[in-house]
């Protein structure tokens, strides 16, 4: 089981910077938005697959999450994983405004989505893909990064049981 948290609001704004940062979080959505105590069944889960940073340390002049792995994308072979899983409803990007056409390319005729612009920091990236998320309102993001492809549907189902306790859960 990923560790969780537990705790009222007010801590669940001081361990949210740390959620945000992490390269692979969840949090429930409802908790973020508004750090309300009552949730509603959870029924709607989206996937944050954050994939708006240049990639400088990797080298080279393609970022990571657009290289190639076994003939496809980095990024493509991620949001499959999600698009795969049963529990998951819809897949939300965050990408470079630029990189419009390279990811379209990148994830071919996969059905997510349209992506939408990051920020500066991944954090920013993380708050504009949460914000983007208001008008569906889901009970559930989760939230992972576009350059790490090998996720499985174990973990992701880990973190969406541990969400059903917890306000936000890690995996360990």
């Amino acid at each position: 089981m990923p560790p969780t948290f537990t705790g009222n609001a007010r801590r669940f704004k001081r361990f949210l910077p740390e959620v945000l940062a992490f390269p692979w979080a969840a949090i429930r959505f409802d908790l973020y938005h508004t750090l309300r105590s009552e949730l509603p069944d959870m029924t709607e889960i989206v996937a944050l697959i954050v994939g708006a940073g240049r990639g400088h340390r990797f080298g080279g002049e393609t970022p990571k999450q657009y290289a190639r792995l076994d003939g496809e994308a980095v990024i493509k072979k991620t949001i499959a994983a999600f698009l795969a899983h049963p529990q998951v409803s819809s897949v939300q990007s965050v990408i470079p405004p630029d990189d419009r056409q390279m990811f379209d390319a990148a994830i071919g005729e996969l059905s997510v989505r349209a992506p939408v612009a990051g920020g500066e920091t991944r954090q920013d990236s993380v708050r504009l893909g949460l914000e983007s998320l208001a008008e569906l309102s889901p009970d559930m993001v989760l939230i992972h990064d576009a350059a790490r492809p090998f996720i499985d549907a174990g973990v992701i189902s880990r973190v969406i049981a541990a969400l059903d306790t917890s306000a936000g859960a890690i995996p360990g």
